[in-house]
């Protein structure tokens, strides 16, 4: 979700209500996107004339391909596993 479908695109100046809106967007929001809302990412492009053709993944969140991941070592993935179920 992109910060404008949240919040709309009026202009907000005032201090107070743009710190609000940080809090929601890097507390809660955040982690909502990275936690429970599934993307499907493109596998291969494959090009058939003058067309192309997407071939996608399963949709995942990124917490389920972190903990598929290889890259992490187990300490890291049990403190994203911590706030996972937090």
């Amino acid at each position: 979700m992109h910060v404008r479908q949240l919040f709309g695109y009026y202009r907000f100046d005032t201090p107070k209500i743009v710190s609000l809106m940080n809090d929601v967007y890097t507390n809660e929001l955040s982690s909502l996107q990275n936690y429970f809302y599934p993307v499907m990412k493109i596998k291969e492009k494959i090009r058939i004339q003058s067309k192309v053709k997407k071939i996608y993944d399963k949709p995942k969140t990124p917490y389920q391909r972190l903990m598929e991941s290889t890259h992490l070592t187990e300490t890291e993935k049990e403190k994203i596993t911590a706030v996972f179920n937090s």
